[in-house]
């Protein structure tokens, strides 16, 4: 079955306020159509690098240290208090025009549009209007000058990409801080607030983080789970002018993502180590990938590493689709690509043409036999996505159990967190029995 595919993202500039056309493509009998731009947009001003190791300033070991890594039920520690600094006080232009042309400092580092409001290239009224953006966008305010504010804008849907902008105060409405953010660039997690706290882990662009209530003008204390060593985390402060938003919708992401109250509370009854693959990496087929991606996430768990590149050349050689970016990757030349690697792959099928019909169960036993499982399902039908354009199959790599629900690592990343993900077992079993005809409910566990 065909995977989903990513056939434009949105590359243009804000301050040309270009627009990207969506381009449609069609699929192969029995392959789900390509996924829309928008559900991939990327991270502002450079492709999203695949999350995998997000613990580099991190040796593991046997017992976390406190001060770097928190197990699962255990409470974090809090950070120490320090005063953040303030940002430098600049004057341009000429005597008389100094009181206007002094910097403020923002009373609140977020807001969001009242209306639509115009993008313009300074404070002054020299300053050329570039385009409008619409109302409702959440920005980080970095400054005040004059009647505008300096802000941080994270692009949007209409082809306006992310930079730093100014904006006219009057457009403008003071937020709280989001509880889910994203490293817009490489970061430092620190311990106390401020360049000077010291420094805890190294959070690379793409990262999520979600914020615990705690804030000093720009900088946030931030909880950030861990990628490769599941149900630990680390907890300090993060500088925001290094955050951006993701894409997904605040609440909704709040409701299927693993969150740092949950992890406090209890532990997963089973959560596999399966290093985290993002399918946007860039690549010129990165939005038809998801199927290698997750074939790479289950031949990393059991010590297999390849790249994305290599797992698809030889999926698409399977299918007679050498070289095709836009082409999606069939479940059954999927698990032979994994057994050509060392892998075990079980399930599939019930005879050479039909293939089986998995049951939660079976799911849930193949789990606890230490395999992951790579259903086929319907993108629609997965958390967060039923607004999405894109109406074809995705995979998903099942990598655990936490109550009645499903712990789950997406290859698409843009709307939240890729790993630590949560699905009902009502959902995943109606998100595998959408799946479009033959593969409906169609699946393969992956182990040793």
């Amino acid at each position: 079955m065909r995977c989903c595919s990513l056939i434009a993202s949105l590359r243009t500039s804000a301050l040309s306020a270009l627009t990207v056309a969506l381009v449609a493509a069609s699929a192969f009998a029995g392959m789900p159509r390509p996924l829309a731009s928008a559900v991939a947009s990327e991270l502002p001003q450079a492709t999203v690098a695949p999350v995998v190791s997000t613990v580099a300033a991190v040796e593991p070991t046997s017992k976390p240290s406190d001060s770097t890594v928190v197990a699962l039920a255990q409470p974090a520690t809090s950070a120490a208090q320090a005063q953040p600094e303030a940002p430098a006080v600049q004057t341009v232009g000429s005597a008389e025009n100094a009181e206007a042309a002094t910097s403020i400092e923002p009373t609140a580092f977020w807001a969001k549009t009242k209306r639509e409001a115009g993008i313009w290239s300074g404070w002054d009224t020299n300053a050329k209007e570039f385009a409008k953006i619409a109302s409702g966008l959440t920005l980080q305010v970095l400054e005040l000058r004059s009647s505008r504010a300096y802000v941080y804008f994270p692009g949007d849907n209409k082809g306006h990409k992310a930079g730093e902008v100014w904006i006219d105060r009057a457009d403008l409405q003071d937020m709280t801080w989001p509880r889910w953010a994203r490293a817009r660039r490489d970061t430092i997690l620190r311990a106390a607030p401020g360049l000077g706290g010291e420094e805890k882990l190294l959070l690379q662009r793409g990262n999520y983080i979600e914020t615990t209530g705690e804030y000093q003008g720009r900088w946030a204390q931030a909880f950030f789970l861990l990628d490769h060593r599941p149900g630990e985390w680390a907890v300090g402060w993060v500088d925001g002018l290094d955050l951006t938003l993701p894409r997904g919708e605040q609440a909704e992401i709040s409701n299927y993502m693993l969150s740092r109250t949950t992890l406090m509370a209890s532990s997963p009854e089973l959560w596999l180590k399966v290093p985290y693959r993002t399918q946007l990496d860039g690549s010129s087929y990165a939005e038809a990938n998801c199927g290698p991606t997750s074939v790479a996430m289950a031949l990393d768990a059991i010590g297999q590493r390849d790249s994305l590149e290599s797992l698809r050349s030889a999926a698409l050689k399977l299918q007679d689709s050498a070289g095709c970016d836009d082409c999606g990757t069939f479940i059954q030349h999927l698990a032979s690509v994994a057994e050509a690697r060392g892998a075990r792959t079980y399930g599939l099928r019930d005879e050479p043409e039909k293939f089986h019909r998995w049951s939660l169960d079976e799911i849930r036993q193949q789990l606890r036999q230490e395999r992951v499982v790579i259903p086929q399902v319907k993108y629609q039908f997965l958390p967060g996505r039923s607004k999405s354009q894109y109406g074809g199959d995705h995979y998903i790599v099942i990598v655990g159990l936490s109550g009645n629900n499903f712990l789950y690592n997406d290859p698409v990343d843009s709307d939240g967190r890729g790993y630590g993900r949560l699905i009902s077992a009502k959902a995943l079993e109606q998100a595998m029995s959408n799946a479009t005809g033959d593969f409906a409910r169609a699946a393969s566990a992956v182990g040793r």
